[in-house]
C-alpha cells in the first residue's frame, strides 16, 4: 500500500530536500481513496503519529510505522456518504471563493466608477435590493 519516493536535489534553489515522502496508492478496495484521505488527515492519525514518531529536532515518522496505523474501516455506504460530503464541501469552497472575488471586484468598481457600474459588472446572474440606510 505504501511506496517511498525518492527526491532529487535541487543545486541552483535553497531547498532542503526530503526522503521522508510517501506515495500511497490504495490496493483494496474496501477503503476509498477519498475515505481515507481523510483519515490519514484526521485526529486519530496525527496522534498516532505524535506516538510514533522519532527525532530530537523535527520529527519522522518512518514507513514500518505509517503501515501499522490504525485505520477505521466503516462500510462502504458510509464512506461513500462522507466521501461524497468531502467533494461538496471542497465544491462550496470553490464557489465561495469565487463569490468573494466577485464582490472584491464590484467593491472596487463601486468605489473607482459608481455602485451602478458596480452592480453591472456582475452580470445579469445576480440581482441585488440595494436598500437606503
Amino acid at each position: 500500500m505504501l511506496k517511498q519516493t525518492e527526491t532529487q536535489q535541487v543545486p541552483f534553489m535553497n531547498v532542503i530536500s526530503s526522503r521522508g515522502i510517501l506515495h500511497l496508492t490504495v490496493k483494496d478496495n474496501a477503503v476509498l481513496p477519498d475515505y481515507l484521505t481523510l483519515v490519514l488527515n484526521s485526529t486519530i492519525v496525527r496522534l498516532q503519529a505524535e506516538r510514533s514518531a522519532g527525532g530530537t529536532i523535527i520529527q519522522h515518522w518512518k514507513q514500518p510505522e505509517i503501515e501499522n496505523v490504525s485505520i477505521p474501516i466503516l462500510p462502504k455506504s458510509l464512506q461513500q456518504t462522507i466521501s461524497a460530503k468531502v467533494r461538496e464541501s471542497f465544491a462550496l469552497r470553490a464557489e465561495s471563493k469565487h463569490l468573494l472575488d466577485l464582490a472584491k471586484h464590484a467593491v472596487e468598481v463601486a468605489i473607482e466608477q459608481g455602485e451602478d457600474k458596480a452592480i453591472k459588472s456582475l452580470g445579469t446572474d445576480y440581482q441585488y435590493d440595494i436598500e437606503e440606510v
